[in-house]
C-alpha cells in the first residue's frame, strides 16, 4: 500500500512528459508550417515579411499547439497576445507592400502620403489590442469605447475638414477624374493639375499662378476635363450678327476666319452653328480644335480678331442692342468737312496709284473712277490676303500697313520681299486670269483697295490706247523677270524681236480675258 502514491506520482510525471513532448512537437510543426508559408509568399509574390514575421511565427507556433491540444498552461494568454500584436504588424507590412505600393504607386501612379499609411497601421494595431483585451483578458471593450467616445467626438469635430479632405482625396485617387498634366475648368478658371495629394490638389494657371484647392471643394463641383483621355479637344465661341446677312454666307466666312488662326488645328476643321435668334442679333457658335490647352487664350484671341476683320471686309455688322434713339441731322459745315476728308483720302490714293508703272498709262478721269469704285478692305496682322495657287481676277493696292510676299518650296515657305504703302500685287491675275503666283500675308494691320476685272474692263472699253500700253509694260516685266534684257543688251535686233513677241502675246491674252 505504501507503493501506490509513488506509482501514481510516476504515472503523473510520465503523462506530463508525454504532454510536453506533444506540445513541443506541435509547436515545432506549426512554426515550420508558418516559415514555409512565409517563404512561399516571398517566392511567389515577392512578399518581404522580415524579422517581424519570424518572431510572430515563434510566438504563434506554440500558441497554436496549445490551442489544438486544448492545453491551458501558464503564459498561454500572454503568448496569444504577443502573437496577435505581432500578426497585426505582419498584416500592416502586407497591406503596405501590396495595397499602397503595388496597387496605388506602381499600377495607378498615385503617391500615397505617409500619414495615410501610419493611420492604417494604427487602426490595425488598435483593433488587435482591443481583441486581446476582450477575448484574452475579459476587459469590456464597449466600455472603453464609450469612455473614449467623448474624446472621439471632440476630435471628429476638430478634424472634420481635414478628414473630409482626406476622404475626398481617396475618391479622387480611386475615381481618377483627372491626372497630373490635365487641363481643367474649375470655378470658371482654366488650370492644369500639377500634384494630387490626399488633403489638397495643386494647380497652375496659364499665367503660372499656383492654386492649392482642398479636395473636398473639388469633389463638390462639376469638373470639366479638357484632356479626358486625349489632348485634342474643341473650344466654342459665340458671336451675334446682323439679321439681314444670309446664314450660309456667315457660316462660310466664320469657318475661313477660324481656320486661318495659327493655333487652331487644321483637322478636324472648324465648324459654325446657328445657335439661336436673339433680340437684336442672330447668335452663331464657332467651334474650333486645339491640341494644347495652354494656348486656349491665344487661340480664342486669334479667332475673334480674324472674325472682326473678315466681317469688316464683307460689311457685315455686329449689331448693338436695339434702342430707340432720336438722331439729329449733321449741320452743313460738318457734312462739308466729312466730304472734304473723303475727297482728300481719294486724292491721296490716286497719287499712290499714279506712282505705279501699271497705272501711268491710265487717264486721270479713269484713275479717279478706279479709286472711287474700288472696294477697301482691312486685314489683321498675320492674316492671308491672297494665297499662292488660288484663282483670282483682281489686284490689290496696299494703302496702309506692311505685307510680306512668300512662295512655297516643297513644304517650306520662303520669304521674297516686303510690301509697303503704295505697292501693288496680284496684277497678273487681274490682267490675264492666271493663278496667284505667291502668297501675301499682313505683317501689320493693313488697308488695301481691290480692283476687280469688271471695273478694269470698263476702262479698256473707254480708252482704246490702254491695251497696247499695258501690253508693252507686261512684256518689259516678263523680259526683266527672265533676264533677257541683260543677256541681249548687245543684240538690239534680237531684243526688239523678243519684246515684240511678248507684247503681241499679252495683247492676245488681254483681249481674250476681257472679251475685247
Amino acid at each position: 500500500m505504501f507503493r501506490s502514491p509513488v506509482i501514481a506520482s510516476f504515472l503523473v510525471e510520465g503523462l506530463r512528459a508525454d504532454l510536453t513532448a506533444e506540445i513541443l512537437l506541435a509547436a515545432l510543426v506549426s512554426y515550420l508550417l508558418l516559415v514555409a508559408v512565409g517563404r512561399l509568399l516571398k517566392r511567389r509574390l515577392g512578399a518581404r515579411l522580415g524579422r517581424v514575421y519570424q518572431i510572430c511565427a515563434v510566438a504563434l507556433g506554440p500558441y497554436l499547439a496549445m490551442v489544438l491540444l486544448r492545453v491551458d498552461v501558464p503564459g498561454r494568454r500572454e503568448l496569444g497576445a504577443v502573437a496577435a500584436l505581432l500578426g497585426s504588424g505582419v498584416a500592416c507590412r502586407l497591406i503596405d507592400q501590396f495595397f499602397w505600393r503595388w496597387y496605388f504607386e506602381e499600377r495607378r501612379r498615385a503617391a500615397v502620403p505617409k500619414l495615410v499609411r501610419e493611420m492604417t497601421a494604427g487602426v490595425l494595431l488598435l483593433a488587435a489590442g482591443l481583441l486581446v483585451l476582450e477575448f484574452g483578458y475579459g476587459v469590456r471593450v464597449p466600455g472603453l469605447l464609450a469612455a473614449s467616445g467623448v474624446v472621439g467626438i471632440i476630435l471628429g469635430f476638430a478634424l472634420q475638414d481635414s478628414l473630409g479632405n482626406v476622404v475626398a482625396g481617396f475618391a479622387l485617387q480611386f475615381g481618377r477624374p483627372f491626372t497630373v498634366g490635365d487641363w481643367l475648368l474649375i470655378d470658371n478658371r482654366h488650370v492644369r493639375a500639377v500634384e494630387i495629394n490626399w488633403r489638397s490638389t495643386r494647380f497652375i494657371t496659364a499665367d503660372d499662378v499656383q492654386l492649392d484647392v482642398p479636395n473636398q471643394q473639388i469633389v463638390r463641383q462639376t469638373l470639366v476635363n479638357f484632356h479626358g483621355g486625349n489632348t485634342r479637344h474643341a473650344m466654342r465661341l459665340e458671336i451675334g450678327l446682323d439679321y439681314d446677312t444670309p446664314p450660309n454666307l456667315v457660316k462660310d466666312l466664320l469657318v475661313r476666319a477660324a481656320s486661318s488662326a495659327r493655333e487652331v488645328l487644321d483637322q478636324p476643321t472648324p465648324s459654325v452653328f446657328l445657335k439661336e435668334f436673339g433680340e437684336s442679333a442672330v447668335i452663331y457658335e464657332v467651334r474650333f480644335w486645339l491640341d494644347d490647352h495652354r494656348l486656349h487664350a491665344a487661340a480664342a484671341d486669334a479667332v475673334r480678331t480674324n472674325i472682326w476683320y473678315a466681317l469688316r471686309r464683307q460689311r457685315i455688322k455686329i449689331p448693338y442692342p436695339t434702342r430707340q434713339l432720336h438722331v439729329e441731322r449733321a449741320h452743313k459745315p460738318l457734312r462739308e468737312h466729312l466730304e472734304s476728308a473723303e475727297e482728300q483720302r481719294a486724292s491721296a490714293t490716286q497719287q499712290l496709284l499714279r506712282a505705279q508703272p501699271l497705272f501711268q498709262s491710265v487717264g486721270d478721269d479713269h484713275l479717279k473712277q478706279l479709286v472711287i469704285r474700288s472696294a477697301a478692305h482691312h486685314y489683321g496682322r498675320g492674316e492671308s490676303i491672297i494665297k499662292e495657287g488660288a484663282e483670282g481676277s483682281s489686284m490689290f493696292v496696299l494703302i496702309k500697313g506692311e505685307a510680306r510676299v512668300s512662295v512655297l518650296h516643297g513644304d517650306a515657305s520662303t520669304w521674297l520681299a516686303s510690301l509697303h504703302s503704295g505697292d501693288c500685287f496680284g496684277e497678273m491675275s487681274l490682267l490675264t486670269g492666271e493663278k496667284r503666283s505667291a502668297s501675301i500675308y499682313a505683317v501689320t494691320d493693313c488697308e488695301v483697295i481691290e480692283i476687280t476685272k469688271p471695273l478694269f474692263a470698263e476702262i479698256f472699253t473707254r480708252d482704246s490706247g490702254l491695251l497696247p500700253r499695258l501690253s508693252e509694260l507686261l512684256a518689259s516685266r516678263q523680259m526683266q523677270t527672265e533676264g533677257i534684257v541683260q543677256a541681249a543688251v548687245q543684240q538690239t535686233g534680237v531684243l526688239a524681236a523678243k519684246e515684240e513677241a511678248y507684247r503681241a502675246g499679252f495683247v492676245d491674252k488681254l483681249k481674250s480675258f476681257f472679251d475685247l
